[in-house]
């Protein structure tokens, strides 16, 4: 038996079993059935599907013990045959005389494209492709008990060789198993409309509710002892994938192809590999699968990981078929696509689109692609469907829709619009078009949660980016092309993997959800992401980590606005607080913080360590008396709990005083924006906390009511107050506070 022969059984050993002899013409007597090859010689009307397999037994070199007749009369089959009418309307399209002109590998695709495993009537059918149903016979390599639209056949495209855009290498790819589309008014639970069927075939005529891609199902449901056929009157060629579909309209949709290419990737399949052929030197091609990484879809393939030593691109799953999805694209012609890159990407900000980062393109590509469990985006769909990224979708599809059809993966929609994500509209556009800023793009690949931000055209935000080379001269920042990761330099300059936590903190601490801030001149204090404040005054930006460098960071674009929010570009990072509250008052702060803010805590860190006590974590703002303050209070013996000697006389009297100094769960700095009345770590004698009412305008906070009802105590504006510490904020007040009673 020669090498092509062994392989080829090999290939198809998972559908065809071996079984008895059959001979070649057979009378089925009354009352019983025959094999399903004996089933379509006696209907007479299936010559030219018979006359097809045997011819594909003499291309391959089979024996009658070891051909098409002889497999399929063992295991069971539904088989899709079309009729000897059907056939000689392909051969009138196709122009040409008969089986003999064509090619072994197209009347390959026909022969076996018509072939599933598993006996299924009609009924059946819809069942394994309406529900979660399956019984002992739906099983093997392609059991799902959900299969969405499609019957898997037991045919699989050779594979084809491709250039890789990342590497320039030739790799062969591996091509998936063939299905056919199975069309009924039944089917999504009756959610299909009568236009759908015709707008997809451009000939709603051939419709009748029991279809298989654009053919009748004329007779359903014919019997065989080891199966059922289901006649059909028009033959199904093989569906193309997505990705050639594409590659076979370069005129239309070469561009798009071009950007979905660069995401490419040709990982190495041993499953594939050990299908192929001994070559001349005795070994076999390598066959790799081509997928998408970076993409939320992947056009090329039935499903979403076909090899079983691959990794699924959506889930991290390891599958080995995964048709229980449904891609639907909609793929902008290239006349429309190119006018869109030039107002955006190619508009005086990148030279050419090679130089984009796939980061920034990969919104845009993956947005045309939308994987659905199940069903795929039907005609009567596109009006109010969802995008590929989850945003609403409004095609109209008489006029945006310039075609449509099926693949072997999903529906193809070639469309007359670009669909834009909503992230391109919104505050991060100003780095997604800007190649300054590659480095923070990269690091929205790591952050869900920013991510969802940034699209959410509800949000409301003020964003802070920063560009490579601010990033670089703070943290030394870059992207290892080898490794695909970005890199910093340790406390030591040593290169390191920046870790994820590095990542999100910093994305995080220039992100500011709940408020757009457009005027930059003034002054606020923001609350970030990360959940620490930043200070935006007078064209500058700082956070607590900047404020213990004694440094602020200038604006140096500002009101960049999006369709949800703003964005202000910095010189470099804001640094996150690094010091808490309690290292402030304990005496613990760097040296880079001013001297005398902490010459101006003396007194105050005095009274902390007498109470052995320490600040508490959580979010706090800290009210510092000052020093002469303290003293006064000291000499006057007002101190609760305190002698005038300053010997402790009543503990627990005296650290209520202390906490009397400390708001809990609010962070309130003098810009204006909190007043009211706010509660502290002390109590009352009915064992209630204490609450302070603040009065808050810009470098002024007054406390009012506490010590008597004239009473009032003032933030000292200055170096020592509205310190951004670490989940706290820390102000100079004028006097200390007293307990009502």
């Amino acid at each position: 038996m020669t090498t092509k022969r062994l392989c080829y059984l090999f290939l198809i050993g998972c559908f065809f079993f071996a079984a008895c002899n059959e001979s070649e013409h057979y009378d089925i007597p009354e009352g019983e059935y025959g094999t399903v090859v004996q089933v379509m010689e006696a209907r007479g009307n299936f010559t030219h599907f018979l006359s097809g397999m045997d011819k594909l037994d003499e291309y391959d070199g089979f024996t009658e013990n070891e051909g098409i007749r002889y497999r399929l009369a063992s295991s069971s089959y539904t088989l899709f045959p079309p009729n000897d009418e059907a056939f000689e309307l392909y051969f009138k399209e196709r122009g040409i005389g008969g089986l003999a002109e064509l090619q072994e590998e197209e009347l390959r695709g026909i022969i076996e494209g018509h072939i599933t495993r598993n006996a299924l009537t009609w009924d059946k059918l819809l069942k394994v492709h309406m529900s979660n149903w399956s019984d002992e016979d739906e099983k093997g390599p392609h059991s799902a008990g959900l299969w969405g639209f499609k019957r898997p056949t037991v045919y699989s495209a050779p594979t084809v060789v491709e250039t890789s855009l990342k590497d320039g290498r030739n790799y062969r790819v591996w091509q998936s198993y063939k299905f056919l589309p199975v069309m009924t008014e039944h089917f999504y639970c009756g959610l299909s409309t009568p236009e759908d069927y015709p707008f997809l075939y451009q000939d709603g005529s051939n419709y009748s509710s029991q279809n298989i891609h654009r053919a009748r199902i004329v007779n359903p449901d014919i019997p065989a002892s080891n199966g059922i056929l289901h006649e059909l009157d028009r033959v199904v060629p093989p569906l193309k994938n997505i990705d050639l579909l594409m590659a076979d309209m370069p005129d239309k949709f070469s561009l798009f192809r071009s950007l979905c290419d660069r995401f490419a990737e040709y990982g190495f399949s041993l499953a594939g590999t050990e299908r192929q052929p001994l070559n001349n030197l005795g070994y076999r091609d390598s066959v790799y699968v081509k997928y998408y990484p970076k993409l939320e879809g992947s056009c090329n393939q039935a499903n979403t990981s076909i090899a079983q030593d691959l990794v699924s691109n959506r889930t991290g799953t390891n599958l080995h078929q995964g048709e229980n999805t449904a891609l639907s694209t909609y793929i902008p012609t290239n006349d429309v696509l190119q006018t869109y890159l030039d107002q955006t990407f190619l508009n005086g900000r990148y030279e050419s689109m090679d130089d984009v980062p796939l980061e920034a393109l990969a919104y845009l590509v993956g947005n045309h692609m939308a994987f659905l469990e199940v069903t795929w985006a039907r005609p009567s769909d596109l009006s109010n469907g969802l995008t590929g990224l989850n945003e609403p979708m409004s095609l109209d599809k008489d006029r945006d829709v310039v075609m449509a059809t099926f693949a072997n993966n999903g529906v193809f929609y070639g469309i007359n619009k670009v669909l834009e994500p909503n992230i391109y509209k919104s505050v991060a556009s100003s780095i997604i078009f800007d190649p300054e800023y590659g480095l923070l793009l990269k690091m929205f690949v790591e952050n869900a949660q920013v991510k969802q931000l940034l699209s959410n055209s509800d949000s409301e935000l003020t964003f802070f980016p920063v560009s490579d080379q601010g990033l670089n001269f703070e943290y030394g920042l870059e992207y290892d092309e080898l490794r695909e990761v970005l890199t910093k330099l340790d406390g030591n300059g040593q290169v390191e993997l920046a870790s994820t936590s590095f990542i999100n903190d910093l994305i995080n601490s220039h992100l500011v959800d709940g408020e757009a801030l457009a005027d930059v001149q003034g002054r606020r204090f923001l609350e970030t992401v990360k959940g620490e404040f930043v200070c935006v005054e007078n064209g500058t930006v700082y956070g607590g980590g900047n404020f213990e460098q004694n440094t602020s960071i200038e604006v140096l674009e500002s009101d960049a606005e999006g369709n949800n929010g703003v964005a202000h570009k910095l010189s470099a990072p804001i640094l996150p607080a690094t010091l808490t509250a309690n290292d402030y008052v304990k005496g613990k702060p760097k040296s880079s913080v001013p001297e005398d803010g902490l010459v101006a805590y003396n007194a105050f860190r005095d009274l902390f360590n007498k109470a052995e006590i320490s600040v508490p974590s959580g979010e706090i703002t800290l009210l510092v008396p000052t020093n002469d303050a303290i003293n006064e209070a000291l000499l006057a013996g007002k101190i609760p709990g305190l002698a005038t000697d300053g010997s402790v006389e009543d503990e627990a009297k005296f650290k209520n005083f202390l906490y009397l100094h400390i708001i809990t769960e609010e962070r309130i700095y003098s810009d204006g924006q909190k007043s009211g009345k706010f509660v502290t770590k002390a109590k009352d004698s009915k064992g209630n906390f204490v609450p302070l009412d603040i009065t808050n305008a810009q470098r002024d906070i007054r406390i009012v009511g506490v010590g008597g009802e004239s009473v009032e105590v003032k933030m000292i504006p200055g170096s020592s107050s509205d310190i951004i510490a670490k989940s706290a904020a820390i102000h100079l007040i004028d006097d200390v506070l007293l307990p009502e009673n």
